[in-house]
């Protein structure tokens, strides 16, 4: 593909559905619903930091010299959550959420 011009890019694990079980059981918000479907749902899903796995750029180097220790180390900025929204169809299901908005969900957010 390379060859072609194409660019490659390294897959990751996607189109997977939300398991939501403490939602269905009883006294859930989606209790009872299962095998209900919606055309038209909009879903929502913010990706906290304490979910992501490290990026390279989150390690640092551990200084090799006592000139460096006393170098001033750079604050990281803490990032906003990104938020990736989708629309369409939705199934709710015994275990929790699928339906093509929440697969194309899924894919976006393995991404981040």
């Amino acid at each position: 593909a390379r060859s072609l011009g194409h660019k490659v890019i390294k897959p990751v694990p996607s189109l997977f559905t939300f398991d939501t079980k403490e939602l269905v059981r009883e006294g859930g918000t989606f209790h009872g619903l299962a095998g209900l479907s919606v055309q038209t749902a909009r879903l929502t899903l913010t990706v906290s930091e304490e979910m992501k796995p490290p990026s390279a750029d989150d390690l640092t180097e551990q200084p090799t010299s006592n000139d460096e220790a006393s170098k001033p180390k750079k604050k990281k900025r803490k990032k906003k959550a990104p938020a990736i929204t989708q629309e369409g169809p939705l199934l709710i299901t015994h275990h929790g959420i699928s339906g093509p908005a929440t697969l194309r969900l899924s894919a976006f957010a393995a991404r981040e």
